[in-house]
């Protein structure tokens, strides 16, 4: 056993367990290297890198999408009501479709 894993470490708060830097320390170049490990947190921003770029077109779709259902409500309510028959004409129609009124 190494006298590493005896050794309190500052980071150990007190307690009577080894601190992790000893840990590591002791088994670097063993098999239980966790420092070269694919799973060490410095390759977790290859993970966090794809979800921004995705977040970001998620972002961009739904605002595209608000924009222009927005656009499609201010052309209904720019709309006429027909004075005749009380249905809806579209902005820019001169004759209501359903009785032939002419709008203004």
């Amino acid at each position: 056993m190494s006298t590493a894993l005896l050794t309190m470490s500052p980071f150990a708060m007190g307690t009577s367990q080894p601190a992790t830097e000893v840990l590591v320390e002791t088994f670097k170049g063993t098999p239980y290297d966790v420092s070269a490990s694919p799973a060490s947190p410095a390759s977790g921003g290859l993970i966090v890198i794809p979800i921004v770029i995705i977040s970001i077109i998620l972002i961009v779709v739904v605002v595209i999408l608000f924009v222009k259902n927005s656009k499609k409500n201010n052309s209904i309510n720019a709309s006429v009501v027909c004075p005749q028959c009380g249905k809806i004409v579209k902005n820019g129609k001169n004759f209501c479709i359903s009785c032939g009124a002419k709008v203004e």
